[in-house]
């Protein structure tokens, strides 16, 4: 997300385009991994105009980091689906490490937020305590993917997220401070706000003080917590799959 807008559509949208190709060469089904959070491209185009004071770049410019991301997914979706080829669009949340041992190859943006707050780096989440985070474990959603290998099904789009059994912010944000607690890490409880009110309200009245990287992670978490939170839950395509996860096992998950 700290690249240009049009690095990010060159390779998820050009990207897919010569996978296409390849696969149309292939005579083969594609399975084409997208996110949940492209099909909620529009609301969040709205949100970026709407509030784009809060998420700009530094040299003013918009169009960067989660907005650019979201919207060049959905348009690599509309390149495969319009490809005429038999496609399933795999939609995941949030991906994070194994559910048993945590392990994952890169830390993503939700590993970002907790750090800081394990750190005690951020007096202050954009998002209201009851907002939804959902995120999907990386063995779950390979499980996921190979039961629709199994069943060879060949077109369709699937949800591959915790839906109604995804945790809240504030779930989240216990389970970081129980960790740091454990740890015998000294940190606090950073203060839970609506995003509007810090982009409206706080960042202005912060801005002389800040220094520019601060400025910079500052609106990156901003960014990060609009495009991860949810009012309402995600569909879910794991318990047609046979595949069971509830509030408990996620936020273990995410302890791992």
């Amino acid at each position: 997300w700290n690249v240009s807008r049009d690095t990010i559509f060159r390779v998820n949208v050009g990207g897919t385009r010569q996978v296409v190709d390849f696969a149309a060469q292939a005579g083969a089904v594609l399975y084409h991994v997208s996110t949940a959070f492209a099909a909620t491209h529009h609301a969040a185009s709205h949100h970026a105009a709407t509030h784009h004071a809060a998420s700009q770049d530094d040299d003013g410019q918009r169009g960067n980091g989660s907005m650019a991301y979201v919207s060049s997914k959905a348009a690599a979706e509309e390149v495969a689906g319009g490809s005429g080829l038999p496609v399933v669009t795999l939609r995941p949340s949030i991906f994070i490490g194994n559910s048993r041992d945590g392990r994952i190859a890169a830390f993503q943006g939700i590993h970002k937020v907790a750090g800081s707050i394990l750190k005690g780096a951020l007096p202050v989440l954009p998002a209201e305590p009851a907002s939804l985070i959902d995120f999907i474990p990386q063995d779950v959603a390979a499980k996921a993917v190979r039961r629709l290998l199994e069943r060879q099904v060949s077109h369709g789009t699937y949800w591959l997220t915790a839906g109604e059994h995804a945790p809240t912010l504030a779930d989240l944000v216990q389970v970081t401070l129980d960790l740091a607690a454990t740890l015998g890490v000294k940190t606090h409880s950073p203060r839970l706000m609506p995003a509007s009110a810090v982009g409206r309200l706080l960042l202005p009245l912060l801005d002389d003080v800040m220094t520019p990287a601060l400025r910079r992670q500052f609106r990156l978490q901003l960014d990060l917590l609009h495009l991860f939170q949810s009012s309402g839950p995600l569909p879910s395509s794991l318990p047609g799959l046979g595949i069971q996860v509830t509030r408990d096992s996620q936020l273990h998950a995410f302890g791992r």
